[in-house]
């Protein structure tokens, strides 16, 4: 039996007005690399900061690693770790120094420092080097060893790439993938960028105007596809494969695409048309994307 880390729902939140959350509801299971995914100002945030009772909610509940309501206690924050949009350091200090603060706070083994700092590949930095010398990704890459430092067993990352460079968001990439089978922690990843998800997640949500279009794995996501179709008169095959109760899911001058058609469908579909005095000269079976997805359940928002 799957073991539920995080259990959100329904949850709505506004500012002045303004209705950012809408009734959000996921579930993160242990050992997921779970993705949210949404344009700037979908969300994403919001939803973290809520989990992390950063915010209060106007309505809904979480819960944490089936335990734990969050609006009873704070408990549950000594098994999370976090990195909320910038990391937040003391410029002035090194590595070490920021880290053993929070370690001192949450009272944790001193030789944790070392090890998030070897996990985060930061244990070569000479060690009298101060934080504000640092570049974007070892300051992204810090963030995360803060995160780590109590070795929890959620850490959530609002776009921890952001601002990066190739090499830097591909580093960061990797550490992330590596954490749930070498360190039993699961990961909430929030980002824009589809591409890099997609190469991480095994799970992800789609987040539009503060609701949540779709949640489900990568897996089931690439079992759905659509059918293109493109014939010397689209106008009469559409009208044709409706009067047989075929559902058209997209229609434009070049051609029309239906979702989800099984082979033997295709076959019956394509006879039809033929029967018909139709001339298909193009029908192939597009595999959907994280990114067909993503448009779909995006495109026209405001």
């Amino acid at each position: 039996m799957t073991n539920n880390i995080l259990e959100v729902n329904n949850l709505s939140k506004s500012f002045q007005g303004n209705r950012i959350l809408k009734d959000v509801s996921l579930t993160v299971h242990e050992g997921d690399i779970y993705g949210l995914l949404g344009k700037n100002g979908a969300g994403k945030s919001t939803t973290m900061k809520a989990i992390l009772k950063l915010i209060k909610l106007d309505s809904g509940t979480i819960k944490l690693f089936d335990q734990y309501n969050i609006a009873d206690t704070n408990a549950y924050l000594s098994d999370i770790g976090s990195l909320i949009e910038a990391p937040s350091f003391y410029p002035n200090l090194t590595a070490i120094e920021n880290l053993k603060i929070l370690q001192r706070l949450a009272d944790v083994p001193q030789s944790n420092i070392e090890k998030v700092l070897t996990i985060v590949d930061l244990q070569n930095v000479p060690k009298k080097k101060l934080v504000k010398n640092y570049s974007l990704g070892m300051k992204q890459r810090l963030g995360i060893a803060l995160a780590l430092l109590k070795f929890p067993k959620l850490i959530i990352l609002d776009e921890p790439t952001n601002g990066l460079d190739p090499k830097g968001v591909r580093e960061i990439r990797e550490l992330i993938a590596s954490l749930p089978e070498k360190y039993g922690t699961t990961v909430l990843i929030s980002s824009h960028i589809l591409s890099e998800i997609e190469k991480i997640a095994n799970r992800v949500a789609i987040i539009n105007n503060g609701q949540i279009k779709y949640e489900g794995s990568l897996a089931e996501l690439e079992k759905t596809s659509r059918l293109v179709i493109k014939t010397d008169n689209n106008s009469a095959a559409v009208r044709l494969l409706e009067q047989h109760q075929y559902l058209i899911n997209k229609q434009n001058e070049d051609g029309f695409e239906l979702n989800n058609i099984d082979r033997a469908t295709i076959i019956q579909l394509n006879q039809l048309l033929v029967t018909h005095d139709i001339g298909v000269h193009e029908l192939h079976v597009v595999k959907n994307s994280l990114e067909d997805m993503f448009l779909t359940m995006t495109e026209g928002a405001q």
